[in-house]
């Protein structure tokens, strides 16, 4: 067996430490993504499938595309309060920037966006809603996720009702607006 130089031992050293962190699905995950990040900025120029005809009847999203996530952002008036409970109550994992460990960065999982009009009407009711952006998390099971985060310290505003889209209840941020809470009935995007 070869033996290893200081700097393959540091290296494994500080690999091995990083699985203390990380599972290994979560790690594979991220060498993939930096694989695909590095491969993607060596060939776009040549290598993307999406050109002007792609876009003739509407986007292609079996193109590669440029847009790799989303960033959605909480305007908080107690932002260390948010963070706490984006971390502690829901469990989202987060990334720490280098000149503030208080300035977290969520992975909030898998996202879709849906785009609604400011006015509509529908089997004769119209609805007419300001223009804004609206965060909303989704769930498998309203009940169970509603317990789980009461047990965690979390409030809701009323009970859960039943929509035209799924199972619904608001959710209380500390520091920040409700966020909707839902078990969707609708089609879903995030797993395309």
């Amino acid at each position: 067996m070869k033996s290893l130089s200081r700097e393959e031992l540091a290296k494994l050293a500080a690999y091995i430490a990083k699985q203390d962190k990380l599972s290994w699905e979560e790690q594979l995950e991220e060498d993939f993504s930096r694989f695909r990040r590095g491969r993607r900025s060596r060939t776009l120029k040549n290598e993307r499938k999406c050109n002007s005809a792609s876009f003739a009847g509407g986007l292609d999203l079996s193109c590669e595309t440029m847009i790799t996530s989303i960033h959605t952002l909480i305007y908080s008036d107690d932002a260390n309060s948010t963070r706490a409970f984006l971390r502690d109550v829901l469990g989202w994992k987060y990334v720490a920037e280098d000149w503030d460990n208080d300035w977290l960065i969520f992975k909030s999982g898998p996202s879709e966006m849906g785009v609604h009009p400011t006015h509509s009407v529908w089997e004769g009711k119209t609805y007419d809603h300001p223009r804004q952006h609206s965060i909303s998390l989704m769930c498998d099971d309203i009940d169970a996720t509603v317990d789980e985060l009461q047990a965690k310290g979390a409030q809701f505003r009323g009970a859960i009702e039943e929509r035209e889209y799924g199972r619904v209840i608001m959710m209380i941020v500390p520091g920040a607006d409700d966020m909707q809470l839902y078990q969707p009935t609708h089609k879903l995007a995030y797993n395309l």
